[in-house]
């Protein structure tokens, strides 16, 4: 990506993305909000669709399309009008913000579109999201690879600390935070009965929680079959990164 800003003779810079399909008034789109507003980088909605009609992929897709799936972030649950942002997908950049405030961080195999939205927050630049810029994204369709694909991003949400990165939003440590309480509660439950009720409440709580959201997705979509599907969906998205956190973690401490 550093290679193909360096290179490019514009004034706009666009990231677009693998496993997505783009609306054909995407960068027209792109251009005008970042000149309308006057932002420094200018990002859409992600519709998640299944890549394939099975109740495994669908189940992906609409946990990654929820709150309770990715804890609130804009450009994965939408909205209704234009609005200031931590951080985008994709991206449409005035080409001086690189100059400014320096490239994407190499050292990152991921995370470093949030590593560089918060750089740009941090200089003073504004992002903006706008819901009618759309894209069509289809992720993983087999619980393997969503598993996976958890894991790293897990890991990678701590990870960048090691190589001078801020801390990212709350939201990327939450899962990190629960499978910590549940890790050392389930361990000290093995002789403290009081740490055995925090496992079976702190898990007990997280299933609820999940049920009603897989509830009311699958009530939404009319086929009670999904309700199964998407609470594995959930309990993957959440126990592999808060899992892959715990990695980060001890790759972060430890060479």
């Amino acid at each position: 990506m550093n290679i193909g800003v360096k290179s490019a003779r514009g004034d706009v810079i666009m990231i677009a993305g693998a496993h997505s399909t783009y609306n054909p008034d995407y960068i027209s789109k792109s251009v005008r909000y970042l000149e309308e507003y006057g932002a420094d980088n200018v990002g859409g909605a992600l519709e998640t669709k299944p890549a394939v009609n099975t109740y495994t992929a669908r189940a992906i897709a609409l946990a990654l399309s929820s709150f309770f799936g990715t804890g609130g972030a804009s450009f994965r649950v939408g909205g209704e009008k234009p609005r200031w942002v931590d951080t985008a997908f994709g991206g449409c950049f005035r080409k001086e913000v690189f100059q400014k405030i320096g490239y994407f961080n190499e050292n990152l195999t991921r995370s470093q579109d949030m590593e560089f939205s918060i750089r740009l927050h941090n200089a003073g630049g504004k992002i903006l999201f706008a819901p009618d810029i759309l894209t069509t994204y289809y992720p993983n369709t087999m619980f393997g690879s969503f598993f996976k694909h958890n894991i790293k991003d897990g890991i990678w949400a701590i990870l960048p600390l090691k190589f001078g990165a801020p801390l990212f939003k709350p939201r990327h440590l939450l899962p990190f935070v629960f499978t910590l309480v549940l890790a050392l509660s389930g361990i000290l439950g093995t002789g403290i009965p009081a740490a055995r009720s925090i496992f079976a409440l702190a898990l007990g709580v997280y299933f609820a929680v999940s049920l009603f959201f897989s509830t009311k997705i699958a009530a939404r979509e009319k086929n009670i079959a999904l309700l199964p599907f998407l609470i594995t969906a959930f309990a993957i998205r959440h126990f592999a990164y808060g899992l892959g956190s715990l990695m980060g973690i001890f790759k972060l401490l430890f060479k």
